[in-house]
């Protein structure tokens, strides 16, 4: 489950929200049985492992798209420096590998 999905959002009144606290106040056994379960769902998902095993799922998600990104970004500097070495007659300069950065 996903830390964002299932959440509903009330629109606010304020009469419902007094209605709400007078019954709470006056249903000592309900308003336990309600929080019993309330630290329970957080205990169960906002727990430091609940919330390690979301962010470890979600950047797993992510390392694909952050690789490409990257091999993206290599392939345009080395296009780039490419085509400056060939504007310089550059082209078939012997660089050694230590200092080729296009090589790493």
């Amino acid at each position: 489950s996903s830390l964002s999905s299932g959440h509903l959002w009330a629109e606010p009144s304020l009469a419902q929200l007094r209605a709400l606290m007078r019954h709470v106040f006056s249903s000592p056994e309900e308003r336990r049985r309600v929080g019993a379960r309330a630290r329970q769902r957080i205990r169960e998902r906002f727990s430091q492992p609940a919330v390690a095993d979301e962010l470890i799922g979600r950047l797993k998600q992510l390392e694909p798209k952050l690789l490409a990104r990257r091999e993206r970004r290599r392939q345009t500097r080395q296009a780039r420096r490419a085509a400056m070495d060939r504007e310089a007659g550059l082209e078939n300069l012997y660089i050694p590998s230590e200092l080729n950065e296009d090589a790493k």
